[in-house]
């Protein structure tokens, strides 16, 4: 047989929930882990989604290129790397089209903050909610074919945490990067 890798098989459902924008739904969404290049070499070993709460808000925006550079200098086992795909209905289908078409017309990523849990032993990190494109899937050595309905959701550290969660709260000046 295949040789097994670390991190969960890909297609598995791992979390369902939906987008949010403005605190309008935008669609329902599963979490499921890529299929990879090779072996698991940039695609991280963080056990992502943890805690993830049955909304992801979309409260931000950043450059794509700012998030798959957070992601590659992230050490393995805090980030990963997870796709959303579309819940079962043709309307969550067509509705994260729409949000693909959206973030694809500012050319940004979307940008959801989870905060740290420091019962779980977890930092805040955040998600970024990356529109697949060949050069951006190459980069993060994913396979994907072009057809699926899809966004990379790349899970990293959020910008000024620490691995411990000790670090003080970031004041509200770094946020506003995030902005556009």
């Amino acid at each position: 047989g295949t040789p097994r890798t670390p991190g969960p098989t890909p297609g598995r459902v791992l979390w369902q929930g939906s987008i949010v924008k403005q605190s309008v739904r935008i669609c329902g969404v599963v979490c499921a882990a890529p299929a990879v290049q090779g072996h698991h070499v940039m695609t991280g070993y963080g056990p992502e989604p943890q805690h993830w709460p049955d909304q992801l808000h979309v409260n931000f925006r950043i450059c794509v290129p700012d998030a798959v550079e957070q992601y590659v200098q992230a050490s393995p086992e805090q980030r990963a790397i997870r796709l959303l795909l579309p819940q079962s209905s043709e309307a969550d289908a067509q509705q994260l089209q729409q949000f693909i078409n959206y973030l694809n017309g500012k050319d940004r990523a979307g940008m959801v903050k989870l905060p740290a849990m420091r019962d779980q032993g977890l930092a805040a990190r955040a998600v970024y909610l990356v529109v697949p494109k060949p050069q951006v899937c190459q980069q993060l050595q994913i396979v994907w074919d072009g057809r699926d309905v899809m966004l990379i959701a790349v899970v990293v550290p959020q910008p000024g945490s620490t691995a411990t969660g000790t670090a003080p709260a970031a004041s509200g000046m770094s946020s506003r990067s995030y902005r556009s």
